[in-house]
């Protein structure tokens, strides 16, 4: 019973041999027989083109071999419909089963890596392409004239000479300003152009004072202006040493007393004669031409502080008194002195107006001695005596006082040469009074300004007289390599000797240097050590003369550790 289905061709018809027709609805969702279908595939230029109802979507075909059997696949737009070049049409079945109008074309196509990649609803689609043959090509030279080669090509030669076939006529030889023209040279010779239009770059300076003592503005012409602080550190502008130009070394700074200033040489006046000595006084009087003198007082007894209340000492006419001796002058008691023929233990006091003063002379088992006593001020009207406190021993016993007065000056003699205007540093006024050592200081706080030279030397030495004493000796190098782990105990290192041996021979000195560098004696310093490296070195001291004595403890761990040596002049 075996029977054949066949179709008209017409959308949805069915027959069966000896039996009815039918006909199917086949339209999908919307009824469209025309968007299921690609509406173009072509190659356009070096791009393939694939177009539905969606759009056109394209692929480059550069990197593929052209040299193919080239074919055209074309449609007349209706269902199915295929044909190709010098080929047959066929007619597909175009109806898909799902009836979606959204999985039938592609939505993508693309190069992954070596492959070409087609992506539609139902996922993607590859294939590799690198078997393909590229048509890069390389266009190269042989270096000699017009000469050009393409790869798997012909060689070409082009004519490269220009009209008169010169290679020297094409530069410009010459570029300068000649006058005021800029003048360019070539083979065909010179061309030029006045360069006095441009004008100048000339351009002038000015300024505005914008805060007295304090800010400036500066201009420039065609340009930005810029403000700069002109304050000194104290911001006064009357404390400025302006110095006269000139001079030459050796000569010293002088003054008229008028405030003007200059240069003279160091020449010094001639020496004033000396005031004549003063008279020899007499007892009692002023010594002769100042100086030192003693009173004295006697006993031939021993000492016995019985006697006369103490008062037992006579002053040359054999009676004891308590009375004393007039000074006669002004003068300063500075010390007591004491001798006898034979030994004393005992105190002698010494005292002015029958006054005890507290200044004593002690002996024990003694027979002569001087002791210096407080300073004692004497009047001319002074009486001087002494008084045994205690004690015993001794004969023809002599006690005294040492004072001192200044003498009868002599007149003042005449002043040096005037021409030589010498000044002592005191009588040096300052231009402008200046403050050294205040900075910062209110008047509240002890701000004075210097006036004198002296005065400036005495402010600023304080602040330089500490820094000018210190100083750090030579590097030199403490060889620590024989340390195993057991400390390696007083080593020694002549600081001193050291900075002798590099101080006193330098390597290289500067153009008319001397040959060594002065330096003080061992006993002039004061040695230190600020630093030592802990893990290096311990027990460090140094004696008088310089030597470090110390213990090895350790090694540095990068092959180098300090220790820090100052030296101060005493």
């Amino acid at each position: 019973d075996d029977q054949d289905i066949s179709t008209d061709g017409t959308a949805g018809n069915i027959s069966i041999d000896d039996g009815s027709t039918l006909t199917l609805n086949v339209d999908d969702a919307d009824s469209s027989v025309t968007n299921e279908v690609n509406t173009a595939f072509e190659v356009s230029g070096g791009n393939l083109n694939i177009t539905d109802s969606d759009g056109t979507l394209s692929v480059p075909l550069t990197s593929i071999d052209t040299d193919t059997d080239d074919q055209t696949l074309s449609t007349d737009g209706t269902a199915g419909d295929i044909s190709i070049a010098d080929g047959n049409n066929i007619t597909l079945n175009v109806d898909d089963a799902d009836s979606v109008i959204g999985n039938e074309y592609n939505t993508g196509i693309g190069f992954d890596g070596t492959n070409l990649t087609v992506t539609d609803g139902g996922g993607n689609q590859s294939v590799d392409i690198s078997g393909l043959d590229t048509d890069d090509q390389d266009i190269s030279t042989d270096g000699t004239a017009g000469n050009i080669s393409i790869d798997d090509g012909s060689t070409l030669t082009l004519n490269v000479d220009d009209a008169d076939s010169s290679v020297t006529n094409e530069v410009n030889t010459a570029f300068a300003v000649v006058g005021t023209n800029l003048r360019i040279t070539d083979s065909a010779g010179s061309l030029q152009v006045p360069l006095t239009a441009l004008g100048s770059d000339n351009q002038n300076l000015s300024h505005t004072i914008m805060v007295p003592n304090e800010e400036v503005r500066i201009e420039i012409n065609d340009g930005n202006n810029t403000t700069i602080n002109i304050e000194d550190a104290d911001a006064d502008p009357l404390n400025e040493i302006e110095l006269p130009t000139g001079g030459t070394n050796g000569q010293i700074l002088a003054t008229d007393g008028t405030g003007t200033y200059s240069w003279v040489d160091n020449v010094p006046g001639p020496q004033g004669p000396t005031g004549p000595q003063g008279e020899k006084g007499d007892m009692g009087d002023v010594p002769s031409g100042g100086g030192l003198d003693v009173i004295w007082a006697e006993e031939n007894s021993a000492l016995n502080p019985s006697t006369n209340s103490g008062f037992q000492f006579s002053f040359g006419n054999g009676a004891t008194s308590d009375s004393g001796v007039l000074v006669g002058y002004e003068a300063v008691a500075t010390k007591l002195s004491f001798s006898s023929s034979s030994a004393v233990t005992g105190v002698v006091e010494l005292y002015v107006n029958g006054v005890a003063t507290g200044r004593t002379i002690s002996l024990s088992s003694e027979t002569s001695k001087i002791v210096p006593i407080t300073s004692l001020s004497l009047a001319e009207s002074d009486r001087i005596t002494f008084r045994t406190i205690s004690g015993s021993g001794g004969s023809r016993i002599v006690v005294g006082v040492v004072i001192q007065t200044d003498g009868v000056t002599g007149p003042q003699g005449p002043a040096g040469d005037p021409a030589s205007d010498d000044q002592y540093d005191d009588e040096v006024p300052l231009r402008v009074n200046i403050d050294v050592d205040d900075t910062g200081k209110s008047v509240a706080q002890g701000y004075v300004e210097e006036t004198t030279v002296q005065e400036v030397i005495q402010a600023i030495a304080p602040i330089t007289s500490k820094a000018a004493r210190i100083f750090y000796p030579p590097s030199i190098a403490i060889d620590v390599s024989a340390y195993s782990g057991t400390p390696i105990v007083d080593e020694t290192t002549d600081l001193y000797a050291q900075y002798i041996a590099q101080f006193g021979i330098p390597a290289a000195a500067s153009t008319g240097a001397p040959t060594a560098i002065p330096t003080y004696a061992a006993t002039e310093l004061y040695y230190y050590v600020t630093y030592a490296d802990p893990a290096v070195f311990a027990n460090l001291s140094i004696n008088a003369n310089g030597v470090l004595e110390y213990d090895i403890v350790g090694q540095p761990t990068d092959y180098n550790s300090l220790i820090n040596v100052v030296f101060v002049v005493k």
